[in-house]
């Protein structure tokens, strides 16, 4: 399993798969060492049927990448930086649901003025 993204540049990144285990997969990057953290992690849990419900299928994908940050001391320390992109998604949801949830939260992802005013200022109110 590969998963090829495109950095900043528009360049490819490829991510190929380190380790599977259950339900959870992680591929990592070419900047990934014993040090410096590149992968994604997948997870994903199968619905749990209720009385009332056919249960919702949950999963996670995590961007996490090694940056350096300044501290209080003046000095600077490497710190892992994580994205995660979360779905719950209940069973029998139709195909066309699914597609037009994906394509809204693709348009949010692909607006990286607004996503940064989210995650970087903290910014809610748009």
């Amino acid at each position: 399993m590969s998963l090829t993204l495109e950095n900043a540049a528009g360049s490819p990144v490829a991510y190929t798969l380190f380790r599977f285990s259950g339900n959870r997969s992680t591929l990592v990057g070419p900047d990934s060492t014993d040090l410096i953290t590149d992968e994604i992690q997948i997870n994903s849990e199968g619905p749990a049927r209720t009385a009332a419900s056919f249960g919702n299928r949950r999963t996670s994908v995590n961007l996490l990448r090694s940056s350096t940050v300044p501290v209080p001391d003046e000095t600077t320390v490497s710190k892992t930086v994580k994205l995660e992109l979360v779905s719950s998604l209940p069973a029998g949801l139709s195909d066309s649901a699914v597609d037009e949830m994906i394509a809204r939260m693709s348009s949010l992802l692909g607006n990286p003025t607004v996503l940064k005013q989210i995650i970087v200022t903290g910014q809610v109110q748009i």
